[in-house]
């Protein structure tokens, strides 16, 4: 053994230089490419449903968790798609909020949220992460965005040929008040309503929502697959929320909207399509 090794000494010598010299790239490679990080989101079970100010929304409540390696998360998009018709929508993150429950003996116990965009970041596998994740219809809120702008002028020239719009006069809400309830049996006003009554998508009936992580070095997409589900309760209510963005546009607050804001639903996620149908 010892004659071997003395003999082949040189080519043992190169060969554990050249093992040195590779090893860094091996472990590059390795780290990289082949040490294939995991992700996965596990959402609270109930989802909160909206249509308002930001459109038809989906609010996701959380934790992300990674296996293996550090991954960079640059985006999730959420699909959803109405299975009697597979009318199908792109939804955008948009905020992450934080929620805090505020106690103290003078005011009670109230909620209290703030909210920043939200955009990308690097997640540990030691380190989970909470999520409360707003996501709105991009594409369906710049729509209604344009309809609600089509409103505007048409309501302005319409209270100012009364002369309602007067902030120094203190009587100005109230008449603007009756004074709106004429504009609202306008046929313009009632156009509005019907466009945006078509943009409102939230029928009853059962769902499934897309979960697509979007994940760089290297670039991937992450999906999971769940269902819920719109009641017709829920459908109604939201619909209401049409009368919230209109009165708004045209400076008026339907009764309870300034106390209450705009109306939500819930609805409980499930993997199973069998539990919900």
């Amino acid at each position: 053994m010892f004659e071997f090794l003395s003999e082949n000494s040189d080519w043992l010598t190169a060969i554990v230089a050249l093992i040195a010299l590779v090893q860094p790239w091996i472990l590059f490679v390795w780290r990289k490419y082949l040490n294939i990080g995991r992700i996965k989101f596990y959402p609270n079970d109930r989802i909160e449903i909206g249509f308002g100010p930001y459109g038809p929304s989906i609010g996701l409540n959380g934790t992300l968790r990674v296996w293996n390696r550090d991954l960079f998360l640059n985006s999730i998009t959420l699909i959803i798609t109405r299975q009697k018709d597979k009318l199908q929508h792109s939804l955008d993150w948009g905020f992450f909020r934080d929620q805090k429950i505020v106690s103290s003996p003078a005011s009670g116990t109230r909620d209290e949220m703030t909210a920043v965009l939200a955009g990308g970041f690097l997640i540990s596998p030691s380190q989970p992460i909470r999520l409360n994740t707003f996501f709105h219809d991009k594409d369906t809120l710049s729509e209604i965005n344009m309809c609600l702008a089509s409103l505007r002028d048409p309501w302005y020239q319409f209270s100012q040929r009364e002369g309602v719009l007067n902030p120094w006069d203190p009587d100005w809400r109230v008449r603007s008040a009756h004074l709106y309830s004429d504009f609202e049996n306008s046929s313009i006003h009632l156009a509005a309503y019907t466009e945006l009554d078509q943009k409102f998508y939230w029928q009853p009936g059962l769902y499934t929502i897309e979960f697509e992580m979007g994940l760089s070095s290297p670039d991937s997409t992450v999906k999971q697959k769940w269902y819920f589900e719109i009641t017709e309760a829920d459908s109604k209510r939201l619909r209401l929320n049409i009368i919230g963005l209109l009165n708004a546009t045209c400076g008026q607050l339907p009764a309870g909207m300034m106390e209450m804001g705009y109306h939500f639903g819930y609805s409980q996620l499930s993997t199973d399509v069998g539990s919900k149908s």
